[in-house]
């Protein structure tokens, strides 16, 4: 008896998922500004520490990173706000106990709903560095270097300039920390990125 002759089976194309944790190819130009890696993991998948997660295809996020002069424009139209609450300290002897309670309430709740009036108003959000929302505790926590100066209010006549002193060069840091690796240092210390909607 002959056996018949096995059926030839079609080759599959190979399985290329739409996104991935590993790193893109540097010479793939379909999506110039994609990005499908946290910064902040780059070096874990270098590393093979998130090769499991890079196999398993269930969650890998995709998101577009901010623009440095997108974030910069955020920023101004926020510290807008900050001036205005600042005036409070005009108001004499209770001035300076308003401008430390409302303006540390300001920054430290800024993000509160995953983006403050600036990044509303520009298009941007903030997100876990792991592509997932960021939760309150981290967008607080990215706004504290930014708000613990304004406690300084808190000391009569004094507190204005001690304030300026402090917060001036943090955010001259945190601005650079932006410019130089994108992320501001509060980013990394809550694990935050700040993407486009």
């Amino acid at each position: 008896m002959d056996n018949p002759a096995p059926s030839a089976v079609p080759a599959l194309p190979p399985f290329k998922p739409l996104f991935s944790l590993v790193p893109r190819d540097v010479n793939e130009v379909d999506r110039p500004q994609q990005y499908s890696v946290p910064p902040l993991y780059e070096a874990d998948v270098a590393e093979g520490r998130l090769l499991a997660a890079s196999n398993s295809y269930e969650y890998s996020p995709s998101f577009i990173s901010a623009g440095v002069f997108e974030r910069w424009f955020a920023w101004v139209l926020d510290i807008v706000i900050v001036i205005l609450v600042s005036l409070l300290a005009l108001i004499p002897l209770l001035g300076g106990i308003l401008v430390a309670i409302t303006g540390t309430g300001y920054l430290l709740m800024r993000d509160h709903r995953g983006a403050s009036i600036g990044k509303r108003a520009m298009g941007l959000r903030v997100i876990g560095s792991d592509g997932r929302p960021a939760n309150r505790n981290a967008l607080i926590l990215r706004n504290t270097l930014l708000a613990l100066p304004y406690l300084l209010h808190f000391i009569p006549y004094l507190g204005i300039f001690l304030t300026m002193i402090v917060w001036i060069p943090v955010c001259f840091i945190e601005s650079l920390s932006t410019l130089i690796t994108g992320r501001r240092i509060g980013d990394r210390l809550a694990g935050t990125i700040v993407v486009k909607n």
